[in-house]
Parts: structure tokens; sequence; C-alpha cells
């Protein structure tokens, strides 16, 4: 399994992203705009010799916001819809379970390194396409075979023997004491 964690996920996400994302789910136009208007007018200012310069932002959900976390679960969604895993993950009774997501805290399951891998890189790239970065310094692996290295854009994403995911730790001891 692998715990995937995002660089600065919710600064990063694009809006042209997020309008797509909603559009693809079927939310109505007239509902897309609201956000997208408040958006397209977000600016910061930086001085620059004591003088404000205004910089247009064209990524990041507002984190204050009350519909920030709709707005990224959405572009979660549709990364993860572009990915056929349907097949992919551990066979339960037929079906097949190979994530588990709540907002930007993701595990992935499957029974191999190499499909992990497979996995791991389609969701890098896809990631990548709306401006979402997998930050390999804090995506862990974790395994009870063989340590076999598991590359993400051609850097070996590390082996653990505990992750902490929604503020439960996760070990291949079976101690699930509390971060």
């Amino acid at each position: 399994m692998a715990s995937v964690d995002f660089s600065e996920a919710f600064d990063s996400v694009e809006y042209d992203a997020i309008w797509k994302s909603l559009k693809c789910q079927g939310v109505h136009p007239k509902i897309i705009r609201l956000p997208s208007n408040i958006y397209a007018s977000a600016e910061v200012a930086m001085k620059i010799s004591a003088n404000p310069v205004p910089i247009q932002v064209s990524r990041g959900v507002r984190q204050r916001d009350l519909i920030f976390p709709a707005l990224f679960a959405a572009v979660l969604e549709t990364i993860f819809c572009n990915m056929d895993w349907s097949k992919k993950g551990i066979n339960i009774n037929g079906c097949y379970l190979n994530h588990l997501r709540y907002a930007d805290d993701i595990v992935i399951f499957t029974h191999d390194a190499k499909e992990l891998e497979r996995m791991l890189q389609e969701m890098s790239e896809n990631s990548d396409a709306v401006g979402l970065k997998i930050n390999l310094s804090k995506t862990v692996i974790m395994s009870n075979s063989v340590n076999i290295p598991v590359l993400i854009d051609g850097r070996a994403a590390p082996y653990c023997t505990n992750f902490v995911h929604l503020g439960q730790r996760v070990s291949l001891d079976g101690d699930l004491m509390q971060k």
C-alpha cells in the first residue's frame, strides 16, 4: 500500500481543472459560474520598492471558503475517474479495493509492487495535468513482503513500517495507537 501526499495540494490545483471537473460531473453552468467569477478576480499584491504590484492568481483554492473542500474533491474525483483501476487493487469477493481518500489524504492498495508503481505513475501523470504534484518526500510505501523499489517519475518512493492516515496510525505490527 502507499500513503500519497501532494505538495501544497490546495494551493496548486489549477482553476481551469476545477471548472472542467465540475462540468464533467454534471454541475449546472450557472452554479459553476459563481465560484468561477469569484476566483477569476483573485489577485495578490506584492510590494516592490514600496509600490504594490497586483499579481493575478491562477491556481489554488481558498482554504477558508466553505466550498473549497467540494471544489478540491471534484478535481480528485476527475483524476480518479480518468484512471482505469477497475481490475487493480485488492480483490475482495470479486470487487476491487484500490484506494481510500478523504480530501487530500489518499491510500492506494494493491497486491504487488509493480502494479503499485504503475498505479502511482498513472496517478502522478493525471495529477500533474491539473497542477497537483505528488510529494515524494512524504509519500511512503508499506508492504508485508520484500521491498521492491517503487518508482514515481523515475524516483524511488521510501518504504516505511507505519504511517498516519486521518490521524490514525497504520502499521505492519497492527499497533493502531492514535497520533
